[in-house]
């Protein structure tokens, strides 16, 4: 995280500890990308549950890059990458967890992203917050390599919600991964550094060794 403000992540986290099932989960890692003391929020952070740990980068990485960071060292069967903007519902966890378990473990899942209203502030209704995002597909041109979505019914005219389906792409930072094929298809390419480019390395890189992406719309 970089430049977060606190009500944010402090949303994001009472969101994360009330929707969650936290005996289904090892570790929550935050990924402190040299902020100034003043938006660091180590102390604040650590405070609000046992699992959660702050690690400090002790240079600028980037969002990419800071995504490696947070995997290494971890001991979970399971890696769960988030953003820390994000609101969760219900039995999110064990929705890709079942999806992951039917699947062989060269699958990557996604589950539904729904849309937060920007400003996220006292100043909009809490109805009007959020917009449901729908059954969406990922997808980029191969001419200017940008992402966009579409509606999967568009490739899929038979589909029946709420089943999982597939995506030829997807976002880069909200997927759950096993952890044995994060390592093995190479992790996120740390060069990049920044935010903008993972979605269509990490999309390329499943294709290439033999994986597959699913969104699971009950997450």
């Amino acid at each position: 995280y970089l430049m977060e403000q606190w009500r944010h992540i402090l949303a994001t986290v009472a969101s994360l500890l009330a929707a969650t099932n936290m005996d289904l989960v090892d570790e929550v890692r935050f990924v402190d990308d040299q902020n100034p003391e003043d938006r660091s929020f180590s102390k604040e952070l650590q405070a609000l549950h046992p699992k959660i740990r702050v690690i400090r980068n002790e240079e600028r990485l980037g969002l990419t890059h800071s995504k490696v960071v947070g995997s290494n060292g971890a001991t979970s069967d399971v890696l769960i990458f988030l953003e820390p903007h994000c609101v969760f519902g219900a039995f999110w966890l064990e929705a890709l967890l079942q999806r992951m378990a039917q699947t062989p473990k060269s699958t990557v899942v996604l589950p539904r992203i729904d849309v937060i209203e920007n400003p996220y502030d006292d100043s909009v209704a809490p109805d009007k917050l959020y917009h449901p995002g729908g059954d969406s597909v990922g997808i980029f041109n191969l001419s200017n390599l940008q992402f966009t979505w579409t509606t999967v019914r568009s490739r899929n005219e038979s589909y029946k919600s709420p089943d999982p389906y597939p995506s030829p792409a997807m976002p880069g930072g909200i997927l759950g991964i096993w952890r044995s094929y994060w390592d093995s298809s190479g992790q996120y390419d740390v060069g990049m550094g920044e935010w903008g480019g993972e979605n269509i390395e990490m999309s390329l890189r499943v294709w290439t060794c033999g994986g597959r992406i699913e969104i699971v719309p009950c997450s």
